[in-house]
């Protein structure tokens, strides 16, 4: 029996993405990252996960019955309906959780960004 929780990261990412998962999650939990963005690499590390970190890439019903030891999803963000195939999860019983304030002032910033620019008429002067 192993001691530590295994969590698998679906999404492929940059060294430094995981290494900061890593040291958030402590020294009781072993972070399975892919090394393609390959779908047969997914299913392979499924196989043995008890939950799942969900970003870009989506988690589709033939990934859920891949992880038949999965206990948790944690979804980064809080548009989850096209990306993680939660009635699958609820079939399950499989809590889906979500991060619903995770990116609320980066998207503000930039949203202001975005007047900005439309009122310094940066489009405009760019093309120039």
């Amino acid at each position: 029996m192993r001691n530590r929780k295994r969590v698998f990261y679906n999404s492929h990412g940059e060294e430094a993405l995981y290494a900061m998962i890593r040291a958030a999650a402590g020294d009781d939990v072993e972070l399975l990252t892919l090394e393609h963005d390959d779908d047969a690499e997914r299913k392979q590390k499924l196989a043995d996960v008890d939950a799942v970190i969900v970003a870009a890439t989506r988690f589709g019903e033939e990934l859920v019955a891949a992880a038949p030891q999965l206990a948790f999803v944690h979804h980064q963000g809080v548009g989850y309906h096209d990306t993680v195939a939660w009635q699958a999860l609820a079939k399950r019983n499989i809590p889906l959780a979500l991060t619903p304030g995770g990116t609320a002032e980066s998207v503000a910033e930039q949203t202001i960004m975005f007047m900005l620019s439309v009122l310094r008429m940066l489009p405009y002067a760019d093309s120039e």
